[in-house]
Order: structure tokens, then C-alpha cells, then sequence
């Protein structure tokens, strides 16, 4: 091998002179015989000749270092369109500025209160007033003390078009901080 070139020859043995037939003759191997440690194809007769053009199989101990990773990539997919359905939405919301309490609660005595009963009757500061004197009274109120907060207290079983009437007329009054009480359930 070892300093031989293609056709087994030494590079100064070389003769230009040489026929072509002796190069092929010399390039051509004479068919052998595959040893028996190959094992037999079943239903086969006869035995396997090696004469350059049969085919050659990989050895059957070595180990292929090249990974599929076809099924990763489909896992990865799975789980990306798993979290994309299934994850929340953030939901759309007005940006507010939402005020900032110095005190856990304001007392009643600071607040307007405006209360209606389950008879639908009307107080404004613990008096008995209607619908249309209702948004005088707090304007007036609202003038001599600016800035304070009308706290409105309803009864669960009135009408909702009677809240929404005390509403309208509260911001009439020009009522700018009002508060809604409620009885948590």
C-alpha cells in the first residue's frame, strides 16, 4: 500500500509502454468467495460471490450518531398550540386613575347621605324629600361644602329605573365624588 499507486505499482517500476489489457487485468480481482460468517439469505441456494458489484451492507453493531428530531419538533408545536388556546387572554380595560385613600374609612357625619327605603321614599340627610327637590337641595349642599362625598344608600328590592332616576338626578346636582353602599352578601 504504502507508496503503491492506483494500480499497484511502484511509481519508478512504471513503463508507459504497458498495454491496456494488463492494467484492466491487473485491476480486475477474481470473484471470492464471501466467508460463511455472513450467514445465508433463507430460501437461497449457493453461496454469494464478491465481484465488485454486489451490494454492501452496514455493519449491524454500529451505531448511528445522527438524531431525528422530527418528533421533538412536533412535540414542541403540540404544547405551543396547547398553551396558546388555553392561556387567558388579557382583556381590554379603560385606564383609569383610581384615587388614592388617606384613611381606611370616611365617617357618615363628612359624607352627604342620600338613602331610599323599600317604599321608594327618598332622604336626603335623614329628611324626607322628592325626586325634583332632591337635586336642588344637594346643590345647595354641595356649594357651602366643596368637594365632599355623596355617599347614595338604596334598598335592594326598589326599582332599578328609580336608582337610575337618583343618579341622574345627583349628577344634575353636579355631584362629582359619588359612592354607592351596598350590603356585601
Amino acid at each position: 500500500m504504502g507508496g503503491d499507486d492506483h494500480y499497484g505499482i511502484w511509481p519508478h517500476d512504471r513503463n508507459s509502454c504497458l498495454s491496456v489489457s494488463w492494467i484492466v487485468s491487473k485491476c480486475r480481482k477474481p470473484p471470492t468467495v464471501l466467508d460463511e460468517s455472513h450467514g445465508s439469505l433463507p430460501g437461497r441456494t449457493g453461496r454469494a460471490f464478491d465481484s465488485g458489484g454486489s451490494m454492501r451492507f452496514p455493519p449491524l453493531n454500529k451505531k448511528s450518531n445522527v438524531m431525528d428530531i422530527a418528533p421533538m419538533v412536533d412535540l414542541v408545536f403540540l404544547l405551543l398550540v396547547f398553551f396558546m388556546v388555553g392561556s387567558k387572554f388579557a382583556t381590554p380595560s379603560l385606564e383609569m386613575e383610581l384615587p388614592s385613600a388617606s384613611s381606611g374609612n370616611n365617617s357618615d357625619s363628612e359624607n352627604i347621605i342620600i338613602s331610599v327605603d323599600r317604599k321608594e321614599r327618598i332622604y336626603l340627610a335623614g329628611t324626607e324629600v322628592n325626586q325634583t327637590s332632591l337635586s336642588e337641595r344637594l346643590s345647595e349642599m354641595i356649594r357651602k361644602r366643596p368637594g365632599t362625598q355623596v355617599l347614595l344608600r338604596a334598598d335592594g328590592k326598589i326599582t332599578y329605573n328609580l336608582f337610575v332616576q337618583v343618579m341622574d338626578r345627583t349628577r344634575k346636582a353636579g355631584v362629582q365624588n359619588l359612592r354607592l353602599e351596598y350590603e356585601p352578601k
